[in-house]
């Protein structure tokens, strides 16, 4: 996980974003609601290092308060049912696909937001389109590349051509 934690920072520093500046301390209930859903998570220290009081737009994708996942939890109907089907939601692409988190493997992945919110899919790993790594390098790939996928499409023909 130091490789992820690495990663990040310097996603963060090609993006030219302050961190330090913007960085805040993570709050217990928001890191209560990982513990609480995905027991002693290798992420833990991810989201305690990378805690800002801004949501932080790195390339063209998003990365979410973590202070916001207990307020997301209790009042996102979307958010619960993919905190339950083991899914974090940790950011946005750039059409409003959900960038999620796989507890299970710990690969990021887009969730097709038209499937899970218009058509209302019940099971959201349904509309989930996994990419091949974690969340440091993903927002470092986010920054660096410039056809990496921005939404769920793009992740969709990103990983046909990959495979």
């Amino acid at each position: 996980m130091e490789n992820e934690l690495a990663l990040m920072q310097a996603a963060l520093a090609a993006q030219g974003y302050n961190y330090q500046l913007h960085q805040e301390t993570a709050r217990i209930e928001n890191l209560d609601v990982l513990r609480a859903n995905f027991g002693d998570w290798p992420l833990q220290k991810f989201f305690q290092t990378y805690s800002f009081d801004e949501g932080v737009e790195l390339g063209l994708v998003w990365y979410d308060q973590v202070n916001c996942f207990k307020k997301e939890h209790d009042w996102n109907e979307h958010f619960t049912a993919c905190v339950k089907a083991k899914l974090l939601p940790v950011g946005n692409g750039a059409n409003g696909d959900p960038i999620v988190v796989d507890a299970i493997d710990l690969a990021v992945g887009f969730l097709y937001h038209d499937k899970l919110w218009e058509q209302e899919i019940s099971d959201p790993r349904a509309c989930l389109v996994k990419l091949d790594c974690f969340i440091g390098r993903f927002y470092y790939n986010a920054v660096t590349q410039e056809e990496y996928p921005i939404d769920a499409y793009g992740a969709q023909e990103y990983m046909s051509v990959r495979q």
